[in-house]
């Protein structure tokens, strides 16, 4: 198959260099970020609905045609991977083993580093064994940055990697020599990682110390492996997964072999019909953990967390009350009678919001949190998510 284009370089090549445009100037006149259409143009971002009605506009042909080159670009990137268990595993065993990668980069709180700038201070991999999905090898290795070599304090924080550390490591061309006579020895392997950016950025590394690139012949992305199999949407954070799936996180977050072991716990998980079954199911009835406080359902809900399963009736608010808090409401003694008072309702209304017919209103949201002790945010989240 061979390689379309990605939309974002349609726009480079076709628009913005033939007529001089530059990328401050467009993203002021499609009104986006000057940070989010660099992403979009060296392909590290995908287009989106709203982006593509505005680049049709701006430039001309359909919002869909720009949609179309997306998805074309999607299916020759994923090598038509099935991002189901089955199709996983066999994807699996076409390689005798698979490279579960991460990278950290030079990075700051007011994205002041154009995107393509950017530049790799950790590589860190492991080697599962593809019939037996242990890890085999590790490499980790810090890398010297020379665009922009004093780290920020806000890359610091976030990594936790010193200044004084990436000052006395190699350079990235020595570092990534080393990371090609490891990896030689282990031939045929699938390339892995936790989304589509760590790819991205080795190959911008690349081309800035003019070395060829690397070049992987197929590639998996566990995350969007994560969310096709878990039914969720596919924003989720390494962490927030790991957490999700109860599994103990080793090391440090934002670091590239922490990272990258942590990735290839989960590819581990998925690779596992049986248990990413028993996952899926528990992560779907843990609706428990949205009682942390309103910024933690904001980040739930907008992973998709109320939106998991395909099957509407699972998602109505009255699902979760008949599974998760009614049995608990007739075992501490309340009658059906007790609770329809709480509720504020006739006997017919509570009939028909257990038959999923009852349009969840604020003051009825209020009443199910005081019954519930679940707060009044994630039924009305839970409702508005069923007719999203």
């Amino acid at each position: 198959m061979i390689k379309p284009p990605h939309p974002g370089e349609t726009l480079k090549e076709l628009y913005l260099d033939p007529l001089g445009l530059d990328i401050e100037n467009t993203a002021n006149k499609l009104g986006v970020s000057s940070t989010e259409l660099k992403e979009f143009v060296n392909g590290s971002r995908g287009i989106t609905n709203s982006l593509a009605a505005k680049l049709a506009d701006e430039f001309g042909g359909s919002a869909q045609s720009w949609l179309n080159q997306q998805k074309q670009y999607d299916d020759w990137q994923s090598n038509r991977i099935e991002y189901t268990a089955s199709g996983l595993n066999a994807l699996r065993y076409q390689y005798q083993y698979m490279l579960v990668i991460d990278v950290e980069h030079t990075c700051d709180a007011n994205n002041e580093i154009p995107v393509d700038e950017r530049e790799l201070i950790e590589l860190g991999a492991v080697i599962l064994c593809s019939k037996t999905l242990k890890v085999e090898a590790a490499f980790s290795s810090l890398i010297k940055p020379v665009k922009y070599p004093i780290l920020s304090d806000f890359c610091v924080s976030l990594t936790g990697i010193q200044q004084e550390k990436v000052q006395q490591a190699d350079i990235f061309p020595v570092v990534f020599n080393r990371f090609l006579a490891w990896l030689r020895n282990y031939p045929r392997y699938l390339f892995c990682s936790w989304g589509a950016y760590d790819r991205v950025q080795l190959e911008l590394d690349c081309k800035r110390h003019g070395i060829p690139k690397f070049n992987c012949e197929q590639e998996l992305n566990i995350k969007k492996a994560f969310a096709k199999i878990m039914k969720i949407k596919p924003r989720v954070g390494l962490k927030r997964a790991m957490e999700w799936l109860k599994l103990a996180y080793d090391g440090e977050h934002h670091r590239a072999l922490s990272d990258a072991r942590n990735a290839a716990k989960i590819l581990n998980l998925l690779l596992q019909p049986e248990l990413s079954e028993t996952m899926s199911k528990n992560m779907r009835l843990d609706i428990d953990a949205l009682v942390e406080g309103e910024e933690h359902i904001k980040e739930l809900s907008s992973a998709g967390f109320v939106n998991l399963s395909s099957e509407k009736k699972a998602l109505h608010p009255a699902h979760y009350f008949k599974e998760l808090f009614l049995p608990r409401l007739k075992a501490s003694g309340l009658s059906s009678e007790d609770i329809i008072e709480h509720l504020g309702m006739s006997d017919e209304q509570y009939c028909d919001f257990l038959n999923e017919k009852v349009v969840i209103t604020n003051n009825f949201a209020k009443n199910l949190e005081v019954l519930t002790g679940m707060r009044a945010e994630f039924w009305l989240r839970a409702h508005s998510k069923l007719h999203d």
